[in-house]
């Protein structure tokens, strides 16, 4: 999460609303510090540089990317889909 961006810097996950406001799941964050938060609770409190580790379709992660960092869309790394042609 970069403060420059991001006006959930400070907020905890309930009062960001980020499930709400675009149907993504946050399912772990990565602090700074290297420390891994899993099943962060609505109460935990997003910090400066947090990764967030989260799920959602394609359309909900484009979102959330939007809402954390509306300035930067390139940040956004989605799973390669499967195509079924793989061997």
């Amino acid at each position: 999460i970069d403060p420059n961006t991001c006006t959930c810097v400070g907020q905890t996950l309930r009062e960001a609303r980020l499930r709400s406001r675009s149907g993504a799941l946050v399912l772990a964050i990565r602090r700074a510090d290297g420390s891994l938060i899993v099943g962060p609770t609505a109460d935990t409190r997003l910090q400066i540089k947090d990764m967030l580790i989260c799920m959602g379709t394609t359309d909900q992660l484009r979102r959330l990317n939007q809402i954390l960092s509306p300035l930067r869309t390139n940040l956004l790394r989605l799973p390669k889909r499967k195509t079924g042609t793989e061997t």
